[in-house]
């Protein structure tokens, strides 16, 4: 008469097996955990060297960040001006309690930084990052630019740069990108805010969008 157990204790180390290395896969995957996140964040944030040329651009939002880190790249001195793109939201501005309502809600930032009037331009156009790269793109075209600057939260670079990078090269325009750091937030924690993971989170579904769409 045949054992049954003949037949069923292959199987349980078998089963021992895997779960022994479902065990081990997980803890590793837990140990790493962090190294891993944090990669997931840092591989979003590209950073350029500043090379001088005339304009530095800002894309829309996050205002007050994009501002202020625009503001420092213009005291060290490699821009003249600084171009703020973006359409204006009144509604969100009477929202969030703003009296003075402005066409863009970079400028004031700007200004607070000592940025005069008088290097400030505001394009109240672009509702989008490939609106941005066409107006970008026909602005060099238009004043025979070469070389710009843009400014973006840092990890919103990525993306610009896959977006803005082969159309640009094709019209003879070297891109520098510039990230602007978030406060709440940056490569090494965003996992521990929603922000930050509403953010990322968001970064990856965009750009599978735009490579799937443009």
């Amino acid at each position: 008469m045949t054992n049954p157990l003949k037949k069923i204790i292959p199987r349980i180390n078998l089963f021992s097996k895997i779960l022994i290395v479902g065990i081990l896969c997980i803890g590793l995957l837990w140990i790493s955990k962090t190294w891993i996140l944090q990669y997931i964040g840092s591989y979003l944030v590209v950073q350029n060297t500043p090379q001088k040329c005339t304009y530095i651009f800002v894309l829309g939002g996050n205002a007050q960040d994009r501002g202020f880190a625009a503001a420092e790249y213009w005291k060290q001195g490699y821009f003249d001006t600084i171009v703020c793109l973006g359409k204006p939201n009144f509604e969100e501005q009477k929202r969030q309690g703003v009296v003075a309502l402005e066409t863009n809600p970079t400028r004031p930032f700007l200004l607070q930084k000592g940025v005069p009037e008088s290097r400030i331009k505001i394009i109240p156009y672009a509702t989008s990052s490939h609106e941005e790269r066409e107006f970008i793109i026909f602005w060099c075209r238009q004043k025979k630019q070469s070389t710009v600057a843009v400014v973006t939260s840092e990890m919103h670079t990525r993306r610009v740069l896959m977006h803005f990078k082969e159309k640009m090269k094709s019209n003879n325009i070297n891109l520098i990108l510039l990230p602007a750091a978030e406060p709440l937030y940056n490569v090494n924690n965003w996992w521990k805010s929603e922000q930050g993971l509403i953010f990322v989170n968001n970064e990856y579904l965009k750009i599978l969008w735009y490579l799937t769409h443009y």
